[in-house]
C-alpha cells in the first residue's frame, strides 16, 4: 500500500513533468508547472532544447507576465493588468532597457513611449513621449524627429531636425556628430566634433558630407541646453542653473 507522502511526492513529480508538443522538425516542448493545489503558475516553452517564451500567472490563473528570448543576449518583456491587457512592453538587451518601451492604461490605451540606449555600456533614458486621454503628444514630452532621406549623395546635405521638449522656448539646441564616434558613444568626450546651431530651434539642422558611394552611419547627438531657477535654503534666495538634454541617434544610409 501506497504511504500518503509518497503519493504527494509522486503528485508533485507529475505536476513538473515535461508535456511533449509534436511541431515538425521544431522539437517544441512545453512545460507547465502548478502549484500544490494544481492551479497553473508558469509555462515555458522550449524550441531544440532552448528556453524561447516563459509565461507567469497568478493565483487565480490570469496571465501578469511574459519574457520571450529572441537570442541569448536579447529579450521581450511583458507585464500585464489583471484583466490581461498589456501593462507594458519593451525589450532588454543583457538585461539593459533597449529601444522603445510602451505603457497603456488598463483599456489597452497607450499612455507613454520612452526609449533606451546602451551607452558606454549603461543604460540610458533617450527620448521620452506621454500622451494625455485624447492620445495627443503632452508638452512634457521630450525627441525628436530627424528627417533622413531615402538615401544620401556624393557631397554635402542637409538633413532638418523637428525637436521638441518643454524647454524649447528659452534654450540653445545645437547637433553635434562625426564619423569617429564609437557605436556604444562611448569615445564622445574624445573625438573632434562637427556641431551646427541655427540659432532658431524651429530650424535645427546638421550637414552631412559623403566622398563615396556607400553607405553611411550617421551618429551624433542633440545637445539642449536650458537655465533654470532652483530655490535656496537661505530666505528668498534662489540659484541660476544650466541644464541640458542630450538625445543620441544612430542611423545608417545608402550613399547613392
Amino acid at each position: 500500500m501506497v504511504s500518503k507522502e509518497k503519493l504527494k511526492k509522486f503528485c508533485l513529480a507529475v505536476l513538473f513533468t515535461f508535456l511533449l508538443i509534436g511541431c515538425g522538425d521544431d522539437n517544441t516542448e512545453e512545460k507547465k508547472i502548478y502549484d500544490n493545489n494544481g492551479n497553473i503558475i508558469e509555462i515555458e516553452l522550449y524550441k531544440n532544447g532552448i528556453l524561447k517564451e516563459k509565461t507567469w500567472f497568478s493565483n487565480d490563473g490570469k496571465k501578469t507576465s511574459v519574457t520571450k528570448w529572441l537570442d541569448q543576449d536579447n529579450k521581450i518583456i511583458e507585464r500585464y493588468y489583471p484583466n490581461e491587457n498589456v501593462r507594458i512592453t519593451g525589450t532588454l538587451y543583457r538585461d539593459l532597457k533597449t529601444g522603445w518601451w510602451s505603457s497603456y492604461d488598463e483599456n489597452g490605451a497607450l499612455k507613454s513611449k520612452h526609449e533606451f540606449l546602451v551607452i558606454n555600456g549603461q543604460e540610458h533614458a533617450n527620448q521620452s513621449i506621454i500622451y494625455d486621454d485624447r492620445n495627443n503628444i503632452k508638452e512634457e514630452s521630450v525627441y525628436a524627429n530627424i528627417n533622413y532621406p531615402d538615401h544620401l549623395v556624393v557631397g554635402r546635405q542637409i538633413i532638418k531636425v523637428d525637436y521638441h521638449s518643454p524647454h524649447i522656448s528659452d534654450s540653445h539646441v545645437m547637433v553635434c556628430v562625426s564619423d569617429s564616434i564609437k557605436d556604444d558613444f562611448s569615445n564622445i568626450n574624445e573625438v573632434a566634433l562637427d556641431t551646427f546651431y541655427s540659432g532658431d530651434n524651429k530650424n535645427v539642422w546638421f550637414g552631412v558630407e559623403c566622398n563615396e558611394k556607400k553607405s553611411k552611419i550617421i551618429r551624433g547627438f542633440i545637445l539642449e541646453e536650458y537655465i533654470h531657477e532652483e530655490e535656496s535654503e537661505a530666505e528668498d534666495s534662489v540659484y541660476i542653473v544650466v541644464s541640458n538634454i542630450k538625445l543620441y541617434f544612430d542611423k545608417k544610409l545608402p550613399v547613392k
